[in-house]
């Protein structure tokens, strides 16, 4: 291994990834299959704990590693490298305290409010909370400079919530260090958690507890969507089945995991036709059952 030598900032208080610099990396970090024998590792170590540090692929070098920090107990880690499976030792750091992470709930950004929690895709969530910064791209004013802190992802699960208004190219509203508005670009049905991340030493949010909701399968989230029925027709039939309902909606998720079924008291329609390209426009035909014993009349 050559000599190694940290070019790093004082200690950070944060939840975020400070980039490393160091010279001697693994040349192939870029491997689509990488392995501890052919490429870098980054852990953060306490007295106690030990976290990985996942590599940014996109921002290494054999000269400079960019890894996302987990979520991580406050403490004071010191980084660990490792180099095509070779523990770097701390003599060859040019000063192993200032590689080192510090992760603090005051350098986190906060969420407190989302509204509504529930909705279908395509819903303009307003979000209140306390995230560090206004900014969202360099080129606004008071934003260029390297050292302001931007807001660089809002999400839903894996989903984008979009901050910026396609038609105007502007923010939906006015974006602030404590509210925004995104749009749930996504077309899925399901629960999700929204999240934001935050350049500099900020990183990812986190959410008050009480936002949290439990699903029936014990899921944690925050924001459930929801397919929507436009109409049902027709609105009576056969009490021996076989009526043919055609049912008129959007979002009509109709994934293997979970495929699309249609009750009708309680018992099932058996579905005969799907046209579902268009998730503002779908359609679902399906032949009714018998007239249930009990005298419920839904649809789910």
């Amino acid at each position: 291994l050559q000599t190694c030598s940290y070019m790093w900032d004082p200690v950070f208080d944060s939840n975020v990834n400070p980039p490393t610099m160091c010279t001697g990396f693994a040349q192939n970090s870029f491997s689509t299959a990488p392995s501890t024998s052919t490429s870098n590792l980054v852990q953060l170590v306490d007295g106690y704990s030990v976290y990985d540090c996942q590599i940014h692929t996109d921002k290494t070098t054999n000269t400079q590693i960019t890894c996302y920090t987990p979520v991580m107990l406050e403490s004071l880690y010191q980084i660990r490298v490792y180099v095509n499976g070779n523990l770097i030792p701390l003599y060859q750091y040019y000063d192993p305290k200032q590689a080192t992470f510090a992760p603090s709930l005051s350098q986190t950004p906060i969420i407190s409010g989302i509204i509504p929690r529930s909705g279908t895709p395509q819903t303009l969530i307003n979000v209140t909370g306390a995230w560090q910064t206004a900014c969202y791209s360099r080129d606004l004013d008071g934003c260029s400079e390297d050292n302001n802190p931007l807001i660089t992802r809002v999400y839903l699960g894996g989903h984008l919530c979009n901050l910026i208004n396609p038609s105007t190219s502007a923010p939906y509203t006015t974006l602030t260090a404590t509210n925004l508005e995104c749009n749930f670009e996504g077309s899925e049905v399901g629960l999700f958690n929204l999240s934001m991340l935050v350049s500099n030493q900020y990183g990812r949010t986190l959410a008050n507890s009480n936002l949290f909701q439990v699903s029936g399968s014990e899921q944690l989230y925050n924001f459930q969507s929801y397919a929507a029925i436009t109409s049902v027709s027709p609105n009576n039939g056969s009490t021996q089945g076989g009526t043919v309902l055609t049912i008129n909606g959007q979002y009509f998720d109709d994934s293997t995991q979970y495929p699309i079924q249609i009750n009708v008291g309680d018992q099932p329609c058996s579905i005969l036709n799907k046209s579902l390209s268009n998730a503002n426009a779908q359609t679902i035909t399906c032949s009714t059952p018998s007239q249930p014993t009990s005298t419920q009349n839904q649809y789910h």
